[in-house]
């Protein structure tokens, strides 16, 4: 089931399965949006849960607060190794940043960083499902499904160390 939220910084568009949050797109839909043909779509109950949740969480992160929960997420369409990067991004605390290689360690893939770098890429849930907090090898900004404008925006909320701006429209 598809909704939109509005917040500060735009209309992003989700979709919910009975498990929970299964895709998250930035305003004027600059990712992909993910909607399997089986989809199992939630009860109204569940959706109406889902989308509170999944309102309040987004509208704190762009308000520049921690989320104090997150909705159910529901990461099935990514392989086995994609579900453990997405869940290992978890784990990155508000307002640090890892590298590509560091999280590429943490999943048991220490020569992965290209890899963990593509699973990055394959988030359907960015923003709450952190990839913007990892940063290459030597701490720029590289590689992010919406921009880097977006992903420098992001950290800038969070507050985290910035070694390179890169301009709008870059």
């Amino acid at each position: 089931m598809k909704a939109t939220i509005n917040t500060s910084e735009g209309e992003f568009t989700v979709v919910f399965s009975s498990a929970g949050l299964m895709s998250l797109v930035f305003p004027l839909g600059v990712n992909e949006i993910l909607i399997p043909e089986d989809l199992e779509e939630p009860t109204e109950e569940q959706f109406q849960n889902y989308l509170s949740l999944t309102k309040a969480a987004l509208n704190s992160m762009i308000d520049g607060e921690p989320p104090k929960q997150l909705p159910p997420l529901d990461l099935s369409l990514g392989t086995e190794f994609q579900q453990l990067v997405w869940n290992t991004l978890l784990e990155i605390p508000w307002g640090e940043t890892w590298t590509y290689a560091q999280l590429g360690r943490e999943v048991d893939r220490p020569t992965g960083a290209r890899a963990v770098g593509t699973a990055c890429g394959a988030n359907p849930v960015p923003v709450l499902v952190p990839c913007h907090r990892v940063l290459s090898s030597s701490g720029g900004l590289c590689g992010f499904t919406a921009g880097l404008p977006w992903k420098q925006r992001l950290l800038e909320i969070e507050g985290a160390w910035l070694p390179l701006k890169v301009a709008v429209g870059d």
